[in-house]
């Protein structure tokens, strides 16, 4: 990684050189000579650490899943975005753009969050206030920058592969604030990021203080950070782990959203799309366990980018293919999700929420095998879909209902892709189960991502190759 004074305030558009960082603390904070920004209290690094909370930057790719198709509707589409978009659409390297539905975007701004935690964990322990209090912005920052670079590794890194991962390159790891000047850095291996990963967030869920933090669907608490365990051992086929965290993380929330609370056209009921995409996910949902914003989402309805194919995975009476989609475009349907604003600014998504925390639990379970794992996979599968038809439709899964314990695995992802569908999650999913083949139509040309392509792999963003004669490129 590159870093130097100029670079830094160009990754993150404003960063400790900058006043306007500590905005809610400007009149606390003193300067240096050099007329930098410095934290002198407790309640000074609290305001940095909130400033670096990461936004959703990689949600640009599910554009290069199976979820959506291209629908070149000329007289309708918006002709720049259908272009902007069609770079992650086909997979395209070497992206160097602002854009966020690029990788260079999420690059960029994981890093810039990560120099910023960096800070915190470095000097908030010594700094004036509660000690109990700097203790828990500890262990949030330390839960932060775990989780930056755990979506920088799965990004730019190959998937977690106990056999390869000592050798596989993943991302450089900066542990340390960095001095004006450059610096550049090398990519640590896939296993050394994992394990400085690891080490983050056990002891972010060990400081980490319920009882100091405001806004808690807005930060890092007790129970999202151990959905965040139960996803990180989940990738690393830790799947005992996995059902542990899993466990401890159910045990303090278990509601579900139920389908059922909404307007069910079916039963005469009048749905309104508006309020049900701006209400879907908020943080008066007791099932959303930590919400950040994002300024990228798939569901524009001029995009060009829709939902048509993928809405026929759902089963007939299923109340999310009912109501989370709609079309404004009665001529050239043009599907989009409900499950995100529709205001185009700016939208929330769940980090973590708690039907994801349930659907690592059953994978967990199915990938390990046996009967009764197969049993327990089959009763989180039915826990979720209970709530999502009407009980006069609802159909419980049989213990006969997957012959093959493969059966059950694909089960258990089939119900992931329906429920966690365009909040992130699909492109890391095919990338850990066996990164298969998938085929694009883009103005009548076929495009192929062949099983195992390099590109499932992302390249490092023009801009670091040019300024880092240490960064390595991936492979192509």
């Amino acid at each position: 990684m590159t870093f130097n004074k100029r670079y830094l305030n160009y990754l993150s558009g404003i960063l400790l050189f900058s006043a306007l960082l500590f905005t809610s603390c400007e009149d606390q904070l003193s300067t240096d000579p050099e007329d930098r920004v410095v934290p002198q209290t407790v309640d000074d690094y609290h305001a940095v650490m909130v400033g670096g909370l990461p936004k959703v930057y990689h949600a640009f790719t599910d554009l290069m899943t199976d979820d959506v198709i291209a629908k070149n509707y000329t007289t309708f589409n918006n002709p720049s975005v259908y272009s902007e978009w069609s770079l992650a659409y086909l997979w395209i390297d070497q992206r160097a753009t602002d854009e966020a539905s690029s990788p260079e975007y999420a690059w960029r701004w994981y890093y810039a969050d990560i120099y910023k935690q960096n800070l915190v964990i470095a000097n908030v322990m010594d700094a004036e206030g509660d000690k109990n209090f700097a203790a828990s912005i500890l262990g949030e920052s330390l839960l932060l920058r775990a989780y930056s670079y755990f979506t920088l590794v799965n990004l730019f890194g190959k998937h977690y592969d106990p056999a390869t991962a000592e050798t596989d390159l993943g991302v450089p790891v900066l542990l340390e604030p960095l001095e004006a000047g450059f610096h550049y850095f090398k990519r640590n291996t896939v296993a050394e990021v994992y394990e400085q990963i690891e080490k983050d967030m056990l002891k972010g869920l060990e400081l980490i203080n319920d009882a100091y933090i405001e806004k808690p669907k807005f930060h890092f608490t007790k129970v999202s950070a151990l959905a965040f365990a139960s996803r990180f051992y989940l990738y690393t086929g830790d799947y005992q782990k996995t059902i542990e965290y899993s466990n401890q993380s159910w045990e303090i929330n278990s509601t579900l959203l139920d389908h059922n609370d909404f307007p069910n056209s079916d039963l005469g009921e009048v749905f309104e799309p508006l309020p049900h995409a701006n209400s879907y996910f908020t943080d008066d949902r007791e099932n959303v366990l930590l919400i950040r914003p994002g300024y990228f989402a798939v569901n524009y309805m001029r995009s060009g980018y829709y939902a048509n194919e993928f809405m026929r995975i759902y089963e007939y009476r299923d109340l999310r293919g009912k109501q989370n989609f709609s079309f404004t475009n009665t001529s050239m349907p043009n599907y989009i999700t409900l499950k995100l604003s529709l205001s185009y600014q700016q939208f929330n998504f769940p980090l973590f929420r708690t039907e994801e925390v349930l659907l690592n639990r059953a994978e967990a379970y199915a990938k390990l095998g046996g009967d009764d794992n197969k049993a327990n996979a089959i009763r989180d599968l039915n826990t979720l879909r209970q709530k999502r038809f009407h009980p006069d439709y609802y159909v419980p899964y049989r213990f006969s209902d997957f012959r093959t314990q493969q059966d059950m695995v694909d089960g258990v992802l089939l119900e992931r892709r329906k429920e966690l569908c365009y909040e992130g999650h699909r492109w890391f999913d095919l990338k850990r189960n066996g990164a298969p083949e998938i085929v694009h139509y883009f103005n009548g040309e076929k495009y192929v991502l062949e099983q195992n392509d390099l590109r499932y792999v992302l390249q490092i963003p023009d801009n670091e190759l040019i300024n880092n004669p240490e960064i390595e490129k991936n492979p192509r």
